[in-house]
């Protein structure tokens, strides 16, 4: 993400990366020198509940996949709603699990599979709650655009077997997992497979100060 954005920044522009993992900022860090963006691109530790920055200093901040990992979601939309100026705009994009469909494969043990799928993580099915999130914090003009995606070809199988352990965990029968991944892996050589899940992408404006204030109500006089 941090590579993609820095390509579309003006010379004289930049691009911040905000993450709590080293390995993440190590990772963007390469691939910024790699792409030839490193000038445009500062790497930083720091916690998106808390973010390091003044009030109003961006024209725009975008999280992905984030805010399924946090039991407070709305504190980083209000955060980034405090660091960008009035009149930027927020993005985020987060994924609802549940939205999670495959064929072939027994429909009461695909169920379970999403379950635990969703169920591991804090809220894994944020996604659908962007819009209000986004209003609560105060942005104007929130829309959103659905984003489905879409595998025929077999490149989501890794990822779809990793889901067969996280199962197992969860207490899915190991003889169901093993028929009900046969029959997908058997679909995907023969050209019948099918994975799709839809994540959600939603933007909004924050205010102008006069908005805002308004909003807030008369003062004490």
């Amino acid at each position: 993400m941090t590579v993609a954005i820095a390509r579309l920044v003006r010379s004289q522009g930049s691009v911040h990366a905000l993450d709590l993992s080293p390995g993440l900022l190590q990772h963007a860090h390469r691939a910024a020198w790699q792409a030839g963006v490193q000038d445009r691109v500062v790497t930083e530790a720091g916690d998106a509940r808390a973010m390091p920055y003044r009030d109003g200093g961006f024209d725009a901040a975008i999280c992905r996949w984030v805010l399924l990992h946090l039991p407070d979601p709305e504190r980083v939309v209000t955060e980034m709603g405090r660091v960008v100026r009035p009149g930027g705009r927020i993005l985020c994009v987060e994924a609802d699990w549940e939205t999670l469909a495959v064929y072939p494969g027994d429909p009461e043990v695909t169920r379970r599979v999403v379950h635990a799928n969703v169920d591991r993580q804090v809220d894994g099915r944020v996604g659908r709650r962007l819009v209000p999130l986004l209003r609560s914090a105060g942005l104007q003009r929130v829309s959103a655009v659905p984003i489905v995606a879409l595998d025929l070809s077999g490149d989501w199988l890794p990822f779809l077997r990793s889901r067969v352990d996280i199962a197992a965990q969860a207490g899915v029968p190991a003889h169901t997992l093993s028929a009900w991944w046969r029959a997908i892996e058997a679909a995907a050589d023969a050209g019948d497979y099918l994975f799709s899940f839809t994540q959600y992408g939603v933007v909004g404006t924050v205010p102008s100060l006069s908005a805002r204030d308004s909003r807030a109500g008369p003062g004490p006089r």
